[in-house]
């Protein structure tokens, strides 16, 4: 339904006439602006494009970095089961891609499956720090109940395996520095 308005305004008799070849020609006298043709000037357009650019902006940086991420399902299963034939030391160079890959998506240190892989790869590489400090944020989101995805294929394995395997990272670190200080001194 389209509804059409037509306004009519009378010619006041304040607007000066001209009379030409016996006709009447009513103009009337801007007395002011009209306040969008002077808010329409180039010096204002190029605030409201940079306003509109400044908007843009904060919208995008709040959709890519400021939006709560889905816990569920950031790491897909065909990203899981290739990590999952991959968990065994003897593929850590392998690994390290798929780790890298899963380290690149936005929301991955909500999600248990994908930090067990990372802190798996960290672990299998023998690197102390970043396997305490995955297996940290993978103890802040673990929901022992729930477990991780069978996609993995790690059934027999839970939350307790990680630590022991970090724990014994931590005591040969030791023990190292130990033997290290140890066949120093004469």
């Amino acid at each position: 339904m389209v509804v059409v308005a037509v306004v009519v305004l009378p010619i006041p008799a304040t607007y000066p006439t001209l009379i030409l070849n016996k006709r009447k020609y009513y103009m009337p006298v801007v007395e002011r602006e009209n306040k969008l043709v002077k808010f329409l000037k180039p010096k204002n357009m190029v605030l409201v494009f940079v306003g509109v650019l400044v908007i843009a902006a904060l919208a995008w940086g709040y959709w890519n970095y400021l939006r709560p991420v889905s816990v569920k399902n950031v790491c897909s299963p065909a990203v899981l089961q290739e990590a999952s034939t991959l968990l065994n030391p003897e593929q850590v160079s392998r690994l390290e891609a798929t780790a890298k890959n899963i380290q690149n998506l936005r929301g991955y240190e909500k999600d248990v499956n994908c930090l067990y892989v990372v802190t798996t790869y960290y672990i299998n590489r023998g690197d102390l720090d970043n396997s305490q400090l995955y297996l940290g944020k993978l103890n802040d989101v673990y929901v022992s109940g729930t477990g991780f995805s069978s996609d993995l294929k790690i059934e027999n394995r839970d939350k307790k395996f990680l630590t022991d395997n970090v724990q014994f990272l931590k005591g040969y670190a030791e023990e190292t520095s130990k033997n290290a200080r140890g066949s120093a001194t004469p």
